[in-house]
Parts: C-alpha cells; sequence; structure tokens
C-alpha cells in the first residue's frame, strides 16, 4: 500500500512519486467493479481515470499502456470517468433493482444497502 510507513519515509519515493502512486491506487479501487468482471479493461479505465493528470510517471505508465494494446481498441481521448481523490470511493454492485436505501456503519468498514429486489447487501 502506498501509506505504507516503509514506502512514505523511503528516500527512493519522492513526494511527487508518492503522488503518483496514489492516484493510480486511486484509479484502481474505482476501477474495482469493472476490473472484476472484465480484466481486459485496464488500460481503458486507467486511460479514463488518469489522462486528465500532468504528473509525469503517469503520462508515462498510460503511453506503455496504450502500445500493450495488439488489436484495434476504442481508445478514450479525453478523459471520461471519474478520477480518484473525489467525492466518489467505490462502485458497489449487486442489486437487480434500485437501491431505496444505504447505512455506513459507525467505523466505516461496512456499506449495507437495501434495494427494491427484496435483498440487503452488506
Amino acid at each position: 500500500m502506498v501509506d505504507d510507513p516503509e514506502v512514505l519515509t523511503n528516500p527512493e519515493y519522492n513526494p511527487h512519486k508518492v503522488r503518483a502512486l496514489k492516484l493510480i491506487q486511486g484509479a484502481l479501487k474505482l476501477s474495482e467493479h469493472v476490473l472484476s468482471k472484465e480484466k481486459t479493461q485496464l488500460v481503458e479505465q486507467l486511460l479514463g481515470r488518469l489522462m486528465s493528470f500532468e504528473v509525469p510517471e503517469i503520462q508515462a505508465m498510460l503511453e506503455v499502456a496504450k502500445q500493450s494494446k495488439a488489436t484495434p481498441w476504442l481508445r478514450p481521448l479525453t478523459p471520461n470517468l471519474t478520477t480518484p481523490g473525489g467525492r466518489l470511493i467505490r462502485t458497489l454492485t449487486g442489486h437487480s433493482a434500485s437501491v431505496k436505501a444505504v447505512a455506513v456503519t459507525p467505523d466505516g468498514k461496512h456499506v449495507i444497502s437495501g434495494s427494491g429486489d427484496n435483498t440487503l447487501k452488506v
């Protein structure tokens, strides 16, 4: 994890690199609901979430990622997905009807949702 004290105090990781790592980690968290079903969407998810950041390490990674696609693909030309660091933390999936209620436990570790499909998800 990027927040690991060993990473944060390691002189090899300057603040710019740590910021880049945190942005990549955040993009992966936001993309988890897509990547858990379709791992081949990694490049598209990273491009859509990170291409607006003018961070050299991120731009270099995205260039390498673009080159990894061997077959024709739909490449985003502009940022088109929610970027890390905003208010969206994660997208939850699983209900087959609209969500009617959401509660977060006091410790912030669990979310309970109730849906029109008559189910509760934790």
